[in-house]
């Protein structure tokens, strides 16, 4: 069943409200004992971060840039007792993608920030979050709060249009 963009927009909203962390390849799992020991081997990259991740309690919820997108469109319901927060694998038809697969699939792709709109997925060479009006983005990132986060836009003003 496809997801309206008001729905998407209001969970992915909620993201940087709850406890997370940035973890490469995550997509919900509650940093749980097992979870921890599972992502922690999974990618040199948390291995590096361990300490960090071992650190985080039960009810935080472990993040990458194109996770965000995919665990929303999985059904993530933000619950540490569940698998991934609730979300399933490749749930509602949705493929498992990157950030450069989901530029792949985008049906719009354009440099023109003056028509951008709230649901938009943002791009960078790596990286990715999506654009919830106002200026500002979701995203998951190690940089400033090392999780899901709101950030300002830089090439938007406040009412989303372009500087030009």
């Amino acid at each position: 069943m496809a997801m309206k963009v008001n729905d998407f927009l209001e969970r992915i909203r909620q993201l940087p409200k709850l406890k997370t962390l940035y973890v490469k390849g995550g997509w919900g799992a509650p940093l749980n004992d097992y979870n921890k020991k599972r992502v922690i081997n999974a990618y040199d990259y948390n291995y590096q971060r361990r300490a960090k991740i071992e650190a985080a309690s039960a009810d935080t919820f472990a993040f990458d840039c194109c996770g965000i997108v995919k665990s929303v469109l999985w059904g993530f319901s933000a619950d540490p007792s569940k698998s991934n927060g609730g979300a399933q694998y490749k749930a509602n038809g949705v493929p498992d993608l990157s950030e450069a697969g989901f530029l792949r699939v985008c049906t719009y792709v354009s440099n023109d920030w003056s028509k951008i709109i709230p649901g938009a997925c943002l791009f960078m060479d790596g990286h990715m979050g999506v654009y919830i009006g106002d200026g500002k983005a979701v995203e998951a990132t190690p940089i400033w709060a090392d999780g899901c986060q709101y950030t300002r836009v830089n090439n938007i003003t406040a009412k989303g249009r372009g500087n030009g």
